[in-house]
């Protein structure tokens, strides 16, 4: 293909790589809470290095916090309505993160803020790209990535949780 063609086709399809995740985005956000009773507090190990969870109790929080920062960046410019419940979903689970490793490790949540707001980046970029190898390999970042979907399903009702009961961790610091 001439390069004018080849660039107008790859913005084609980076725009549908782009209303995809905003799709999956307002699904994520706006849907009814997921019908999830006996979700459990520990996510698979689907984006990074890590396999033992935390012996803080932080690790749930600081995952889905890093899955929803994966899809901040295209909330922003396709699908804006939804980023301030992204935004205040991911300050809640980080504050709690930093609640539990307080409780567990003694001190306050501020001490701990920094370290969990980079843990979550991190997490963040390792979603990002996974989203982005899913896209490249099939057309979707979703399709077929069973732990993605789980870890969707578990963030949501994890974030419900929050909502209805904020102090999963226990006392505030």
């Amino acid at each position: 293909l001439p390069e004018g063609r080849r660039h107008a086709a790859q913005e084609v399809t980076e725009r549908m790589r782009l209303k995809t995740i905003a799709l999956a985005l307002a699904l994520l956000c706006c849907a009814a809470p997921a019908a999830v009773a006996a979700a459990q507090l520990v996510l698979r190990a689907s984006t990074g290095n890590q396999t033992e969870p935390s012996p803080d109790g932080s690790d749930p929080f600081i995952r889905c916090a890093g899955l929803y920062t994966a899809f901040l960046h295209h909330a922003r410019s396709l699908a804006p309505s939804v980023v301030p419940a992204i935004e205040s979903s991911i300050k809640a689970l980080n504050i709690e993160a930093a609640e539990a490793r307080a409780e567990a490790k003694g001190g306050t949540r501020d001490q701990y803020r920094a370290a969990v707001e980079g843990e979550t980046r991190a997490i963040g970029t390792a979603y990002a790209g996974r989203l982005e190898k899913n896209y490249e390999s099939n057309g979707d970042p979703f399709k077929g990535d069973a732990v993605i979907q789980q870890d969707m399903t578990f963030c949501k009702t994890l974030t419900d949780r929050l909502e209805h009961s904020p102090a999963l961790t226990g006392p505030r610091n």
